[in-house]
């Protein structure tokens, strides 16, 4: 990817791609870098907001991942993914009412519907256990 970038630095797709890459490696902010410039490039891009949104959560940055989270489920709303991982980064926040309204959007069609309904089933008890 870095062959492609001096190429063309301009060019999103190899540069979220690339981003990817870091990600894997564990070079979160290396990989934040790279993909922040990619979704300057292309700000309608989902699929590197998505990407974004998850280093922030591994980051910790969770203001910033439902940010980025937000974006994406607003871009494409049929992303179930999308929703499951804004609930996390309410979830991890401690905003729980918008983790279980975005966990239960999540239950239907996302790949971490089995992980959602663990996370509704935590709120629902942590919920029963307030006075």
């Amino acid at each position: 990817y870095q062959w492609a970038l001096k190429k063309d630095p301009s060019h999103a797709v190899a540069r979220a791609n690339y981003a990817i890459t870091l990600y894997s490696m564990k070079q979160y902010e290396d990989a934040l870098q790279q993909i922040s410039k990619a979704i300057d490039l292309d700000r309608r891009n989902a699929n590197a907001l998505e990407n974004r949104g998850k280093i922030y959560l591994k980051l910790e940055k969770y203001a910033d991942a439902v940010q980025d989270f937000s974006t994406v489920t607003q871009l494409d709303p049929e992303n179930k993914d999308a929703f499951y991982y804004l609930a996390l980064s309410y979830y991890k926040q401690g905003n729980l009412a918008q983790a279980q309204q975005y966990f239960q959007q999540a239950l239907t069609g996302s790949k971490k519907k089995d992980l959602a309904k663990k996370y509704l089933q935590i709120i629902a008890k942590i919920k029963s256990k307030k006075p």
